[in-house]
């Protein structure tokens, strides 16, 4: 069983220009600008990028920190984005593409749904990416 919600609750500060919540509902920029923005701002308190070969613990202990941050009205999580930093000054973010698109969207609504104390509220989109699929998760805040 996994921990309590607010157990997993980040402590990161850095946010997101031009994240937008609006009725509990998160809106998000389109892949590409989320990239841009890993690329150049790296993750942060609103974005995060996963590899997610599968749903594991990593990626709901993420959703998990969006909707319960205080005062930041959830975040963004790019699946099958991966960070690559090997003797780089800055970190750079390539698509590598989800294995089943359709599992792990399913999946993972229905985890959000009964893993934790409270439904957390997500949003997902597919979208291609160099010809990979790319799931763009988008988590309500509390």
């Amino acid at each position: 069983m996994y921990p309590t919600a607010t157990e997993y609750t980040s402590q990161r500060t850095a946010g997101i220009p031009g994240m937008q919540s609006t009725n509990r509902c998160l809106l998000h920029p389109r892949r590409k600008e989320l990239l841009q923005q890993l690329r150049s701002l790296d993750e942060n308190a609103q974005l995060e990028a996963k590899r997610a070969s599968q749903l594991g613990e990593s990626i709901l202990q993420t959703i998990c920190a969006f909707a319960n941050e205080p005062g930041l009205g959830g975040g963004t999580l790019l699946l099958g984005v991966v960070r690559q930093d090997e003797g780089l000054l800055f970190p750079d973010y390539v698509v590598c593409g989800v294995p089943e698109p359709d599992k792990l969207q399913n999946d993972l609504i229905s985890q959000c749904r009964s893993v934790f104390n409270v439904p957390v509220s997500v949003s997902v989109t597919a979208e291609r990416s160099a010809d990979k699929p790319v799931l763009l998760v988008g988590v309500a805040g509390a």
